[in-house]
């Protein structure tokens, strides 16, 4: 009897065992990027201000290109967000893209003006600052590009899974004037929701970037921010349970606020590599994951590979 009273107790117990959530999952490796240098050589041209910045923060079409590539060989293969891996034979990977906002100030600054659905129905790029032929293409921004890897990879996409792309209240979603309250403001948030819901026929997940990204916010601004959300930017991506946070710790009271508006799922953003032209030539992490050397596009850039490479590498070894 004593036994049988064991083994029950033993099967009770494996019965009520939490699933691990693939948040949590070491296994996973996690890696985001900017938006693009659609137009390099204005982006990182010494005469442009804010040069040094999107150098340090994004990567050329070019390097996103080889960096799927480089993954693909290495036997990666991109899974949703909460997804479990099928294949253990590969290695699971989740995509982020953030800031997908493009404004007056970005828009003069090398990169795109807007996502558009082209008369073939696929996502693409508008820029108007370009020849007629130019001014639409599908080879100068994340979205687009990943698409185009997936038709000639298609098993590096595991049951259709795309990337998650981290949205804010900011204006400009997409390159639409999403914030404005204008008599253009009706007509553009309607094109950023034909845009979402491409988007998300496609397999691309969405989720909220944290708040405080920049400073922190005491609860009536951080319940402002929260309402925006709710009232505005969700109405334009759909509700998600995905929060993307930055800070290190989220005190009870907005940890229940968010909890109490469906976001069921807060990830930490310091489980993330942002891959950047910085952290090709720094991260070491990053360099066990991609052929950082051979991505790194070293005539566009004016910084030196090697020199800061070698620097930090001599750092490890010390």
């Amino acid at each position: 009897m004593k036994k049988f009273l064991i083994i029950a107790l033993i099967i009770s117990a494996l019965l009520i065992v939490p699933k691990k959530d693939a948040f949590a999952n070491e296994q996973i490796t996690y890696l985001s990027f900017n938006k693009l240098l659609a137009y390099p050589q204005i982006a990182l041209d010494v005469k442009n201000k804010n040069a040094e910045d999107n150098d340090e923060n994004h990567l050329t079409p070019d390097e996103f290109s080889k960096s799927l590539e480089s993954l693909y060989n290495s036997n990666y293969v991109l899974v949703n967000i909460s997804d479990e891996l099928k294949d253990k034979n590969k290695k699971p990977l989740v995509l982020f893209f953030h800031n997908l906002n493009y404004t007056s100030s970005t828009k003069s600054n090398g990169f795109i003006d807007k996502l558009i659905i082209d008369k073939s129905g696929n996502i693409a790029t508008y820029t108007s600052k370009r020849s007629i032929n130019e001014r639409i293409r599908t080879d100068n921004e994340c979205i687009p590009l990943l698409e185009q890897f997936i038709i000639t990879h298609p098993l590096f996409s595991q049951d259709g899974a795309r990337a998650t792309i981290v949205l804010n209240n900011d204006d400009g979603i997409f390159g639409y004037k999403t914030a404005k309250s204008n008599a253009t403001s009706k007509y553009d948030i309607k094109n950023a929701i034909t845009i979402a819901n491409k988007l998300k026929k496609l397999g691309y997940k969405f989720a909220c970037e944290d708040f405080e990204i920049s400073q922190n916010l005491n609860e009536l601004n951080f319940t402002s921010q929260l309402n925006t959300w709710n009232n505005h930017t969700s109405k334009i991506c759909g509700e998600t349970n995905i929060y993307i946070k930055n800070n290190e710790k989220i005190d009870d009271f907005k940890l229940n606020l968010l909890k109490n508006n469906g976001f069921s799922k807060i990830f930490d953003n310091n489980n993330t590599i942002n891959v950047s032209g910085k952290t090709l030539r720094e991260n070491l992490e990053l360099h066990n994951i991609l052929d950082c050397e051979n991505i790194y596009n070293h005539e566009i850039r004016k910084k030196l590979y090697y020199t800061v490479i070698k620097k930090d590498n001599a750092k490890a070894l010390s």
